[in-house]
């Protein structure tokens, strides 16, 4: 049976957030009696339950399988299927917390690591696609580890975002934190247009760190080049 688009990208959105969020490599097509590689997940784990889209989606193994009939999905190996383009599992899997309500609880437990005040490394790209859409967990994720909203989605980022996202790297540098920034491709994205007034008085001020300054320049020529 052959299913909508929009009932494929919900299904699409379901193996993304189950792929991405719970650290698989691969789903497993093969049968459940086959030998199944540790980091992959079956079919028959990513069926059951129900999803809205056009109707109310009894999700089955057959579904499943449609869906990963389809170019969002590519071989990883014998009875193996996996994603080609990563930056859309990643996107996929933000759509699906998204579209589920999940809760700025249930966003902290999955985006940071329970006994550091970081975003787990495995989603980051997750998390900020997901602050992007989620004001709180923006802020959360700026206060805590503002260079992760400069991944994948920062292009996407409002002007009230980048200037949220600016202050907050200035306040990392404030407090010797190394920021690990090594490409003026990222430091673009905190353009805004008030940007040379939120910077001025970073520059003037003689009280700052030098890194603070030095950061503050950076982001001033990148922006110039762009603008220039």
């Amino acid at each position: 049976m052959s299913h909508g688009s929009v009932s494929r990208m919900e299904i699409a959105s379901r193996i993304a957030s189950v792929t991405q969020l719970g650290n698989h490599f691969a789903v497993w097509t093969g049968t459940e009696a086959g030998n199944i590689p540790p980091e992959d997940i079956s079919i028959a784990q990513l069926a059951g339950g129900t999803e809205a889209a056009e109707q109310t989606l009894n999700v089955s193994g057959e579904m499943i399988e449609d869906t990963l009939d389809t170019g969002l999905f590519s071989s990883r190996g014998e009875e193996r299927l996996g994603w080609p383009h990563q930056t859309l599992a990643e996107y996929l899997a933000a759509r699906y917390c998204l579209t589920h309500g999940l809760s700025i609880e249930q966003l902290r437990s999955l985006m940071f690591h329970p006994r550091r005040a970081r975003v787990i490394p495995q989603v980051r790209e997750v998390a900020s696609w997901l602050a992007l859409q989620n004001e709180e967990l923006f802020l959360e994720i700026a206060e805590k580890d503002p260079e992760v909203l400069l991944g994948s989605a920062a292009p996407s980022m409002s002007p009230s975002q980048r200037i949220v996202l600016t202050n907050a790297l200035l306040r990392r540098c404030d407090e010797s934190e190394i920021l690990h920034i090594h490409h003026n491709l990222a430091i673009r994205h905190l353009a805004h247009p008030d940007l040379a007034i939120q910077l001025e008085p970073v520059l003037r001020d003689k009280n700052r760190s030098t890194a603070t300054r030095y950061f503050a320049i950076s982001v001033a020529r990148t922006w110039g080049t762009d603008h220039g």
